[in-house]
């Protein structure tokens, strides 16, 4: 994550986190926070264990950063 202050994400007032991802923004109670992210973390470790899927690096602006990307099939015959 770029350097962002709590504030940013975090509704201390309502006890809200937000999650924003290009247009959309997810908003999850504080106290539901955790096991969402149990889940992310979950569906991280099953595409890293996926064969079709790899995790590559990139380097943007000197930040090193990581996407996962289908792999291409081959066809071996």
């Amino acid at each position: 994550m770029e350097d962002q202050n709590i504030s940013d994400f975090f509704d201390e007032e309502n006890g809200v986190v937000y999650i924003s991802i290009d247009r959309v923004t997810i908003a999850i109670d504080v106290e539901d926070f955790e096991s969402f992210f149990e889940g992310i973390l979950d569906i991280r470790k099953s595409l890293l264990s996926n064969e079709s899927i790899a995790l590559g690096a990139y380097e943007e602006d000197g930040i090193v950063k990581h996407q996962f990307i289908m792999k291409k099939s081959q066809d071996f015959s």
